[in-house]
């Protein structure tokens, strides 16, 4: 992606019997949290209906810091990730 897009990743889990309770962002093994100040939006829902719990991060304007390896963990440990490039085409 190039920088100052934006940047939008999902990620979504589900269980046979409840949905996780939670789930969290981490950007090179730091915890990601919304910002606004910053552009930085994380949603969440729950439907305990199909089990599962969904969340999406949005970065306004990436920056080359928005780089690197992002994971997206539940509260009982499943994790995803994913690679994220920001190129400086400027």
């Amino acid at each position: 992606m190039e920088k100052n897009q934006r940047l939008v990743l999902s990620c979504n889990a589900s269980s046979d019997s409840y949905p996780p309770d939670d789930l969290d962002w981490f950007l090179n093994g730091i915890k990601v949290e919304s910002n606004e100040r910053a552009g930085v939006t994380i949603t969440k829902r729950m439907t305990y209906r199909s089990k599962t719990i969904w969340s999406e991060l949005i970065i306004e304007h990436a920056q080359m810091q928005n780089a690197g390896t992002y994971i997206c963990r539940t509260s009982d440990q499943l994790i995803t990730n994913i690679k994220v490039n920001v190129l400086n085409g400027e």
